[in-house]
């Protein structure tokens, strides 16, 4: 289910209208709108947060995400400090486009969910639904991003306007595993 469904749900079953949860969260009415219609599919994680604890529910859920973690089923030895590090999910390269920072094609990546848009970190980022892994900017009104690998063979993407919305911003990466 897509995050303005879930928001508008648990909106209503905490019986509160637009305006009492825009303002909750120091927000607009018109700005809660954009969210349950879907015209800003995925705000800011601190706006998430803010959202989560005014429905009282965690962010997980308001995301759609769940309870559990999606790590693999057999991470050995690994698992249970990966879980206390905090993964969320793992992302496996498809590509050589990071090999500058020494992540290669079928290396496990683990990330975090939520995204603070800060520069210098490494992202997994769905783009119509295939993940990739790069370095991302975003501008400071949020309108536009920019993906960059740290290999220069593969061009930076720009996504502005419209084209924003073909993304969707997994998490921040933390961990690698190399692939023998």
């Amino acid at each position: 289910m897509a995050f303005g469904e879930i928001l508008r749900q648990k909106r209503r079953a905490a019986h509160l209208t637009m305006e009492a949860l825009a303002a909750a969260v120091g927000t607009t009415r018109q700005t809660i709108y954009r969210y349950e219609s879907g015209i800003i599919q995925t705000p800011p994680y601190d706006k998430v947060e803010a959202l989560a604890a005014a429905l009282l529910c965690p962010p997980a859920e308001l995301l759609g995400w769940g309870e559990e973690p999606a790590l693999p089923e057999t991470l050995g030895q690994a698992s249970a400090a990966l879980i206390d590090e905090g993964a969320d999910l793992t992302v496996t390269a498809m590509d050589d486009a990071m090999s500058g920072d020494r992540i290669l094609e079928r290396d496990t990546v683990y990330v975090r969910r939520g995204a603070d848009g800060g520069e210098g970190g490494i992202y997994a980022v769905q783009i119509d639904g295939v993940t990739v892994l790069r370095r991302m900017t975003v501008s400071a009104a949020g309108d536009s991003v920019v993906l960059w690998a740290s290999n220069p063979a593969f061009p930076p993407m720009v996504f502005a306007g419209e084209e924003r919305r073909r993304l969707e911003i997994l998490g921040r990466a933390f961990l690698l595993q190399t692939a023998l």
